[in-house]
This record gives structure tokens, sequence and C-alpha cells, in this order.
């Protein structure tokens, strides 16, 4: 029980890749905020301190544009994965595989994944999943 204990313990691969995804997201949001900060101050500098200057026109940064095509990729791949995810553990009655979401709900009540080899336990793994956010 030790070791099916510790094993759990570790986070799953879509627990990691959902992690990866959600500070790429963080980072990227930063980014697109560091690199808007310049125009917004500009945007206020010609409206309120000066207001007879030039307006700012539709000049924009080309990094601004790619931080946000990177945002929105990412949020379409975080929707994609969590999709994805609660389909698979929907689908198994939540006796999903915590490492390789394989269905195992027509396995024994404990051993081994077919799939992956990870050790379970049918009412381990449903007080996992249960315990996980949106799914």
């Amino acid at each position: 029980m030790n070791l099916l204990r510790r094993q759990y313990r570790k986070l799953s691969r879509a627990r990691k890749l959902a992690g990866h995804l959600r500070s790429l997201a963080i980072l990227t949001v930063v980014s697109v905020v560091l690199q808007l900060l310049p125009l917004v101050w500009a945007a206020i500098d010609f409206a309120i301190v000066r207001p007879g200057a030039q307006a700012l026109g539709t000049r924009f940064n080309i990094a601004l544009f790619a931080s946000l095509v990177l945002m929105i990729a990412n949020f379409i791949v975080m929707l994609f994965v969590r999709w994805k995810v609660q389909k698979a553990v929907a689908q198994s009655q939540r006796l999903a595989c915590i490492w390789c979401l394989y269905d195992l709900s027509g396995c024994e009540p404990h051993g081994r994944c077919p799939e992956c080899g990870c050790l379970y336990r049918h009412s381990y793994v449903r007080k996992l999943w249960s315990k996980t956010p949106g799914v």
C-alpha cells in the first residue's frame, strides 16, 4: 500500500501538462501586459498630458502580436486538454488511470494498469478524481 500511495502522490501526466499550460498562460499574459504598458502610457500622454499632439495611429509592436497569438493558442490547447481529460474520466465512471487515462472500469479492483503498468486501486482512483476540480 505504501508503494501505491507514493506512486499516486506524484502528479499524473495530465495534471503536469495542465500545470505547464497554466504557467505558460500566466507568462504570456504578463508578457502582453508589459508590452502594452508603453502603448497605454503613450495614449494617456496624447489624450491627457498633450491633448493637441498627434494621435498614435495604428502602430503596434510585432512582439505584442506574437504574444497575443501565443496566448490565444495556449488557451485553446488548455481547453482541449481539459475537455479530453474530462471526457476520459466521465466515460470510465471516474476510474481512469491517473498516468495514461486508460479506462480501468473493466479491470480488477486493484492491480496494474494494462496500458502503462501503474499500480491502482479502484477506491483510491475514484477518490483522486473526485478531488480533482473540473473533472
